[in-house]
């Protein structure tokens, strides 16, 4: 039997949290299900009246409302962190929504601003929340 007994120095590990909030909007992965829900009041998004919404944006750019198609596409701007809602159909009465990213708060949940109008919280529900990891995560050993 052959034991070998290494010796080391401990390690430290400190933990800091990223200041940087801006490169979870930027490398925000958007694919997935999220809750969508308005601070105060009913209001109107992708054609339903409410205060709360359970949306899924999906890899094609379509989304599900409740698991269900709802004929809208969507885009992401990274860089203004701007989800902007449509439908492609040339003839509708439906405008677009547009969803300002403004904060990261923590526990996959955004402060965001409906419309320019109406403030409103997104959380990530299924999925990954950013598509690098690695760029938030950083590690000190000494």
């Amino acid at each position: 039997m052959l034991c070998i007994f290494l010796i080391a120095d401990p390690i430290e590990i400190h933990v800091e949290k990223n200041k940087n909030y801006k490169k979870y909007i930027k490398d925000l992965n958007l694919i997935g299900d999220w809750s969508i829900e308005a601070e105060r009041y009913f209001i109107n998004f992708i054609l339903t009246a409410g205060n709360k919404w359970d949306v899924s944006f999906e890899k094609n750019h379509e989304i599900l409302l409740d698991h269900k198609p709802r004929e809208m596409f969507w885009k992401y701007d990274n860089e203004k962190g701007k989800i902007s809602i449509y439908n492609k159909k040339e003839i509708t009465i439906y405008g677009g929504d547009e969803i300002i990213i403004k904060e990261y708060i923590g526990n996959k949940c955004f402060k965001a601003e409906l419309n320019k109008n109406y403030q409103i919280k997104m959380c990530k529900i299924k999925g990954r929340i950013v598509n690098n990891v690695k760029e938030l995560i950083k590690i000190d050993m000494k």
